[in-house]
């Protein structure tokens, strides 16, 4: 008989300086312009705003839904203070019945690009958010890095002030040395090889 395997400890939750643990930031509804298509948003407002702070604008990797990040979000939000948008991909809307009604039916890369600036462009212009870092998981970072080329040398009201990727999507993923091996690895069988 195995002996059985410890279990990790928990994320250690936030404390406050007086050792007692902060509570746990909720998200709270955040409504975008009407122009944009139909968006989820979770928004975690600072606990202590300060004008010269940049907030954070998260954007999701696949399928494009906000609601998994929630628990990341949130803990993210107690330990930089920093007020946190997220927001989902266009046409990853819970309840949304078509993506687009348009042809051709959905939103590429490149729509969901332009939403995201849309969207910076907005809330500098109406909300007076002019100084932002960027956060995208898969996918998400890749639209995040689409969107600094974007802002890049600009004279815009806002400022991209810097981009996190986690886990980015690598647009060339078949050509890293990953990608090479894994291509020979499942060519080889339909081209009679043998690996060893």
């Amino acid at each position: 008989m195995s002996a059985p395997v410890p279990t990790p400890p928990p994320f250690p939750h936030p404390a406050e300086p007086s050792g007692v643990p902060a509570p746990i930031p909720t998200p709270l509804p955040f409504r975008l312009p009407t122009h944009l298509p139909p968006l989820e948003t979770l928004y975690f407002p600072s606990p202590s705003p300060n004008s010269a702070q940049p907030y954070i604008l998260f954007f999701p990797g696949n399928p494009g839904l906000v609601q998994y990040y929630v628990a990341y979000l949130s803990t993210l939000s107690a330990l930089t203070k920093l007020p946190i948008l997220a927001v989902s991909h266009s046409g990853f809307y819970p309840g949304q019945t078509c993506a687009r009604d348009t042809p051709p039916g959905y939103w590429g890369l490149p729509d969901q690009v332009r939403h995201k600036i849309e969207i910076i462009r907005w809330l500098a212009e109406e909300k007076g958010w002019d100084r932002v870092l960027l956060m995208g998981h898969s996918v998400g970072a890749y639209v995040l890095m689409e969107v600094i080329r974007e802002f890049k040398g600009k004279d815009e009201k806002a400022k991209v002030v810097g981009g996190v990727g986690l886990f980015p999507t690598l647009v060339d993923i078949g050509k890293s040395s990953g990608g090479r091996a894994l291509t020979v690895s499942n060519t080889a069988p339909r081209r009679g090889w043998t690996l060893l």
